[in-house]
């Protein structure tokens, strides 16, 4: 356990390195998604249904935008029969602010804090999906983008699981009273949880039964704390706070409520205990979903 400084940041230090190794190996069988085709519609874009024509060819890492421009992007996600038995994610990351729409449906929305898309619980190998994007660059400024990448990826479970339990805990230790019993009490327990991890066999059985003893360890030691002197209870939910007219125009907010409420809707059938509240409202894209749901 740390006492000085030094010792102090050491510690956080050695313990977010190992954090950004686990996540490494969240993901595996990753690969391109490829056949991509692109449009630009142009600007002074509201909510709409996807073009039919001007389709061209579009190649990832390529750049596009400027000021007030929405962009669609469109192909079709094969899963291979190698990815069969496992969970299955979209990773895209196409710039600025996107919805992303899955067999005709909006799923959610896409941006710099957001690129994974669930596909599949247990893939069986060969699935299809129709996959559309319209992205938008931005109200105010003159902006390029990239679209960095679009993969197809299995996810370890187990090591995703435990990378965000361990994440959101280290970024709890960040806050906690300086000194306090509860902030050492935290250092020492993601010290412990982290080491175990053997990061010296990645990718192999014994890293991932370190990875299912490591979470062990975390549950008990964050169990415990919930018996600890002056903690309370805290209850989370989501909240999206959308100004209805502030750096953009109404058409755009229109479009924001759509990539939000998509998201909401997905977190909500990802995790059933997920909750979510907002200040807005009224959507033409998600109105029809959110009817169904309340």
């Amino acid at each position: 356990m740390p006492y000085f400084d030094t010792e102090w940041r050491i510690e956080g230090m050695q313990i977010n390195d190992r954090l950004g190794e686990i996540r490494g190996s969240i993901y595996s069988h990753r690969s391109p998604i490829k056949g991509w085709e692109a449009v630009v519609t142009g600007q002074k874009q509201g909510p709409s249904d996807p073009p039919e024509t001007g389709w061209e060819s579009f190649d990832i890492r390529s750049s596009w935008g400027g000021k007030d421009v929405t962009i669609w992007f469109k192909t079709v996600v094969s899963v291979p029969e190698k990815m069969a038995g496992k969970r299955v994610v979209a990773l895209i990351r196409p710039g600025g602010e996107s919805l992303i729409y899955i067999n005709g449906k909006p799923c959610q929305g896409l941006d710099g804090n957001r690129d994974e898309i669930l596909l599949l619980e247990k893939a069986l190998g060969g699935e299809k999906f129709e996959t559309l994007i319209e992205s938008y660059s931005s109200a105010r400024f003159d902006e390029k983008h990239s679209f960095q990448y679009a993969d197809l990826a299995t996810v370890n479970t187990d090591a995703h699981k435990f990378y965000w339990d361990a994440r959101v805990a280290f970024d709890v230790l960040q806050i906690l009273p300086r000194g306090s019993a509860s902030q050492l009490r935290m250092m020492e327990l993601l010290n412990k949880c982290v080491k175990q991890v053997d990061l010296g066999h990645l990718g192999d059985q014994r890293y991932y039964a370190s990875i299912e003893m490591a979470q062990k360890t975390l549950d008990q030691g964050l169990r415990e704390f919930q018996h600890s002197y002056g903690l309370g209870r805290l209850l989370l939910a989501g909240h999206s706070h959308i100004d209805t007219a502030w750096l953009w125009p109404l058409r755009e907010t229109k479009r924001k409520c759509g990539r939000t409420f998509a998201s909401v809707l997905k977190y909500m059938e990802e995790y059933p205990y997920y909750q979510s509240f907002g200040n807005n409202y009224r959507n033409p894209v998600i109105t029809g979903i959110l009817r169904d749901v309340l």
